[in-house]
């Protein structure tokens, strides 16, 4: 987990790839909700020129809820709310979320930090994988811990995933359908209730691969209540 007074070095090591040569582009597993907000940070680019952003909301069924174009203050860093730009997104699991599509100039950097209840986390753009190339992820289960795995879609076309949960001896897999450009929401607890019962404390792994051909985004949230009476996210891609 990455607090507000590592934001800045941690931004300006976090560059992300991209096949242009004017800009920077990301995509970002994002939600919204009355316990739930997510807020995109844009750090400025060394070169010189405007700094702006360039952002296209999905919703978690592919379709476009909003886009926008911003600038902001030359040497400082862009937010971007997200939660007012997904109104009127559909509902998925309790939750309104989706992708959100990030663009910057060349050398800029992009940050995502979830918030709910009190507490916060920050991450990157989530994990990729495809058919050949399957996450693995820890997890820690425990009555105090939810995991929420969310699953994007890249491709123009459905996705077929397996989800499998590792513990012990056993490992249960389930499919999860997400429609083109979507994303699903995937609770633990609740797609592997009877093994998440029997677990207990522990430690268990997600191996999570897809079906069908195209790249999917990976993104593991973990909440853990009763820390200080308080909840702390972990997020990890």
């Amino acid at each position: 987990m990455i607090f507000w007074n590592g934001v800045r070095a941690y931004m300006s090591t976090h560059r992300r790839e991209s096949s242009s040569t004017t800009e920077v582009s990301s995509r970002f597993w994002v939600a919204a909700s009355s316990f739930w907000s997510t807020t995109l940070m844009v750090g400025p680019s060394p070169l010189e020129g405007p700094h702006w952003a360039q952002l296209t909301v999905l919703d978690c069924d592919g379709a476009v809820a909003n886009e926008i174009s911003m600038t902001f203050p030359r040497a400082e860093v862009g937010m971007i709310e997200v939660e007012p730009l997904m109104q009127g997104c559909k509902v998925q699991s309790g939750i309104v979320h989706g992708q959100a599509l990030l663009s910057s100039p060349l050398g800029s950097s992009q940050l995502c930090r979830y918030i709910t209840n009190e507490e916060g986390g920050f991450s990157g753009a989530p994990l990729v994988i495809d058919q050949n190339w399957p996450g693995f992820l820890p997890i820690t289960m425990g009555e105090q811990r939810s995991n929420l795995v969310a699953l994007c879609n890249y491709e123009n076309h459905p996705a077929e995933i397996i989800v499998r949960l590792i513990s012990g001896k056993r490992s249960p897999e389930s499919v999860v359908v997400v429609p083109a450009l979507g994303s699903r929401l995937v609770s633990v607890a609740e797609e592997f209730h009877e093994l998440s019962e029997e677990a207990g404390e522990g430690l268990a792994y997600l191996r999570i691969r897809g079906r069908s051909e195209g790249k999917i985004g990976v993104q593991l949230i973990e909440n853990v209540d009763g820390v200080s009476a308080r909840s702390i996210v972990r997020c990890i891609s």
